[in-house]
């Protein structure tokens, strides 16, 4: 999943903004959630 985001896939940043949100697989952290979550933005 990571390493899809950090290649530009937007689903891959979906879901790691989600999961850092959620903190689902990983310790929740609200900046980098903002973080994936503004390059799911700029890809679409």
């Amino acid at each position: 999943m990571r390493k899809a985001a950090e290649q530009g896939d937007a689903n891959g940043q979906d879901s790691l903004n989600e999961m850092y949100c959620d903190g689902r697989g990983l310790q929740q952290d609200n900046v980098r959630a903002y973080m994936w979550f503004n390059l799911v933005v700029d890809n679409i």
